[in-house]
């Protein structure tokens, strides 16, 4: 973990902390951090057309199968251009973890029958 003892991290870190240092390879000043949080929050919107995919799924369906399908679907909603440069790729990167959030979410209230 970039140096980092996963004690540590686990310990005295956020969720968005460790997301910072797992892209950019070092712990995000108060200001980056604030930064990179908005933009996880702005990102964090899934496309409206995935509702129907959850809704698609059995009651009780394991949210791990539900997580799976979803983020690989992802693609379809957000294609990815075939060249990328870095600033593109962490965005991309950045996204995908803020999505993630959100469908670990609808994935387990979905497996509970909500």
């Amino acid at each position: 973990y970039r140096g980092y003892p996963i004690e540590e991290l686990a310990a005295h870190s956020r969720f968005v902390e460790v997301s910072y240092l797992l892209l950019y390879g070092e712990l995000p000043t108060a200001e980056k951090l604030l930064t990179f949080s908005t933009r996880l929050n702005e990102s964090s919107i899934i496309h409206e057309d995935m509702h129907h995919f959850f809704n698609g799924f059995p009651r009780g369906s394991h949210p791990m199968g539900i997580l799976t399908t979803m983020v690989a679907s992802l693609s379809t909603f957000y294609p990815v251009p075939d060249r990328l440069d870095e600033t593109t790729e962490i965005q991309i990167v950045a996204n995908l973890v803020s999505q993630v959030r959100t469908i670990a979410a609808f994935s387990y209230k979905k497996s509970i029958g909500e």
